[in-house]
């Protein structure tokens, strides 16, 4: 999913206090994954800060996290392609679990479906986003590019750790993963009027494309594990931001409401 194509889809305003109005949040996230790993020093005396900013942030929204289920040490990282929100995603997840892979590293390795689009009498011939990447990264969705599905982003993440699917229309699954520290990555269709674009396979296959396909990282919710009333989500568009669970369930059904567990070898 690319800026571009998301001009109806309106941004999340944020309340930041003063001091990291400048700085952004994004920067401040990135900033409180570093105050894991860092040693006492004054940079993690200021990563200290910053999570105090994103609390005060999320707070300032009345969003009561689930404590035991918030990773505030899953940093963000905006996607570099216009399409390339899948590898971004991952990128996020991996870095939330201990493993850097920088993006085109993942980009490289990501299966690919290099069929060309074509206009036929009988419709579009296309690839199949469950084997490749369909279409040009940094392209236009749905006209020149596309995406992928869940199965060659599970490939790819296995060459890096372990993963384990999940379904996010299950919250106690959600609430297991993140309360283990493991981020979750799942496909949402984006825009005011998600719609689903066809088109067929060279072997015939026919191909159910949602639009606008993109993908976040769940990194929290508000709610039990029995009831969920929203989720906090980084979105390597524009970082981080909630969903009401109604919305998210709308959003997320358009792909089964699949999910990409990323979890850590060392933990389990």
């Amino acid at each position: 999913m690319g800026a571009s194509d998301m001009s109806r889809y309106r941004r999340q305003e944020r309340t930041e206090p003063a001091r990291w109005h400048r700085v952004g949040f994004g920067t401040a996230a990135i900033l409180v994954a570093l105050s894991v790993y860092l040693p006492f020093s004054p940079i993690r005396a200021y990563a200290s800060t910053a999570k105090d900013y994103v609390e005060q942030a999320i707070g300032s929204k009345g969003w009561q996290p689930n404590a035991r289920a918030f990773l505030f040490h899953v940093p963000f990282h905006r996607q570099e392609h216009a399409l390339s929100c899948e590898v971004a995603s991952l990128r996020t997840a991996l870095l939330g679990v201990g493993v850097d892979v920088p993006e085109w590293e993942l980009w490289l390795g990501l299966p690919k479906d290099y069929t060309s689009k074509r206009y036929t009498d009988k419709g579009i011939v296309w690839g199949d986003p469950s084997k490749g990447f369909v279409g040009n990264v940094d392209g236009r969705m749905p006209s020149t590019g596309y995406g992928v599905f869940i199965e060659p982003l599970t490939v790819l993440a296995n060459d890096y750790t372990s993963t384990t699917r999940i379904r996010v229309d299950d919250p106690k699954a959600i609430d297991t993963a993140l309360s283990k520290g493991h981020p979750v990555i799942t496909w949402s269709a984006l825009g005011d009027y998600p719609s689903i674009r066809e088109w067929k396979t060279p072997e015939g296959k026919q191909i159910q494309a949602p639009i606008y396909e993109h993908t976040i990282v769940i990194v929290g919710y508000r709610g039990s594990a029995d009831w969920i009333e929203g989720l906090y989500v980084i979105d390597p568009l524009n970082s981080i931001r909630y969903e009401t669970w109604k919305e998210f369930q709308m959003r997320t059904a358009y792909f089964d409401h699949v999910g990409l567990e990323i979890r850590s070898k060392e933990r389990g």
